[in-house]
């Protein structure tokens, strides 16, 4: 065998094991890219008097759930701590199963823009 023919099998190779990692990771990119979406995340009845408790549990949660403090800080928008307890966090669907299962959450709800029907209560209704 030749020194030429060597070289070439060489290059073909390691074209190939190129061509075949970068398969590999588009894949990977592709399946993990799954898009976040707003989601309410239902505790029920207000839990503590304090705000910064209330503020901190949705945190934690969080912060098992997605591996990491600055994702989950990152994630939450809004905390309720006025009435009920919850939070409005940026979560994938599979995320939203998981948190729904924990303890404490009572439900997790898509956040949507909702239409409104009519802005005249009484025309829409009729006259009363």
């Amino acid at each position: 065998m030749d020194t030429n023919s060597r070289n070439w099998r060489w290059v073909r190779k390691t074209q190939l094991l190129i061509a075949s990692a970068l398969f590999l990771l588009q894949d990977s990119l592709v399946n993990s890219a799954e898009t976040s979406s707003v989601h309410i995340v239902y505790m029920g009845d207000k839990i503590y008097q304090n705000p910064q408790t209330t503020k901190m549990y949705p945190h934690k949660m969080l912060s098992s759930l997605l591996g990491s403090k600055e994702v989950a800080k990152n994630s939450i928008l809004y905390s309720y701590k006025h009435g009920f307890s919850g939070f409005a966090a940026r979560l994938t669907k599979y995320q939203a199963e998981e948190i729904a299962k924990f303890p404490g959450v009572v439900s997790v709800i898509p956040n949507g823009i909702h239409k409104l029907h009519t802005t005249r209560s009484c025309d829409f209704m009729g006259k009363l």
